[in-house]
């Protein structure tokens, strides 16, 4: 898959991303074999989408509004939901 779509299912559908990992200082979104987060403040709140298969690498700043975005959709989609 290339990078451009991972990104577009990023942006376009955070429902199909699921929790892979959690702790106080950060959380790891999973897709198929692909991870996004964004790493604690204790190493700059760098965002980072890569893939088991070294399929795909990037680190963004945490200062890239489009990349923010990404990261607090799933953040709503997956965290802020009412209680049932």
């Amino acid at each position: 898959m290339k990078i451009k779509e991972v990104v577009e299912i990023l942006e376009t559908n955070p429902k199909s991303w699921t929790i892979s990992f959690q702790n106080e200082d950060s959380i790891v979104f999973a897709w198929d074999d692909y991870r996004f987060t964004r790493l604690s403040a204790r190493f700059d709140s760098v965002m980072m989408l890569s893939s088991k298969f070294n399929r795909v690498n990037i680190n963004w700043t945490p200062d890239n509004p489009l990349v923010a975005k990404f990261y607090a959709d799933l953040v709503k989609e997956h965290l802020n939901k009412p209680p049932k």
